[in-house]
């Protein structure tokens, strides 16, 4: 049995199963493979991810001037620092199947959604440039800690955060269509209000609050809707 798999930028992934014989009969095997571009669409939801209280530590602002590039790289080193401290919690058990929990939100979701993001970017560049309008709903969350008023600022600023990447993305390209209208972002923030039930909110217990992924997974801001809206007028 074989599995192949086939990958392309800007395209889906393409999977499959088969089964050649054993007693040497078969020389060669030959698969075509067709493979469908990416649309916007196919990312739905992109979520990306923040850590806890960021951007802008203790701001009660709903905007930031942090952009998501900026905050992934001071996330993205800190796998290890916060595995160490999701430990605590928990008096015994397997030290590395407990951290690999604290890893694979790292390399699973937090790395995806950042590498997700740029793709789709250049996706979104391609269709703009077809001159067809898009708008993209843009939502903020955040996990419980803090008081419910403070999360839902603190989801604005995500969503701030995630806005400026666009105006910033390869040194600004989307701006002009921005600014013509032709690229629309509408914002929500929900702040604590959509994170799970059981999520820890103690500011006694960090190990759970801050750096357990339970909570990890709820720090996000992520782009849920794709409108289009035809071509704009000449």
């Amino acid at each position: 049995k074989y599995r192949l798999i086939v990958t392309r930028d800007g395209y889906i992934t393409h999977q499959e199963e088969f089964e050649t014989p054993c007693d040497g009969s078969a020389k060669s095997i030959k698969k075509n493979v067709y493979m469908k571009k990416l649309t916007l669409e196919d990312f739905l939801p992109l979520t990306v991810y923040f850590e806890n209280d960021r951007p802008d530590y203790k701001s009660m602002s709903k905007t930031t001037k942090s952009d998501y590039a900026y905050n992934y790289e001071q996330y993205y080193p800190k796998k290890e620092f916060y595995a160490d401290r999701y430990l605590p919690r928990f008096k015994s058990g397997d030290r590395a199947q407990i951290e690999q929990k604290v890893f694979d939100f790292f390399d699973k979701k937090l790395k995806p959604g950042k590498d997700s993001l740029d793709l789709f970017s250049k996706i979104l560049l391609e269709i703009l440039k077809s001159g067809e309008k898009i708008t993209l709903e843009v939502q903020g969350y955040a996990s419980p800690l803090a008081s419910t008023e403070y999360n839902k600022r603190l989801g604005s600023r995500r969503v701030s955060s995630m806005i400026n990447h666009f105006y910033h993305f390869q040194s600004g390209i989307l701006k002009p269509y921005i600014k013509s209208g032709q690229l629309k972002l509408r914002q929500v923030s929900f702040g604590e209000t959509k994170a799970k039930r059981g999520v820890s909110d103690s500011r006694k217990d960090l190990s759970s609050s801050i750096y357990a992924p339970e909570a990890s997974i709820e720090r996000r801001s992520a782009i849920i809707d794709v409108t289009r809206n035809g071509k704009m007028k000449k």
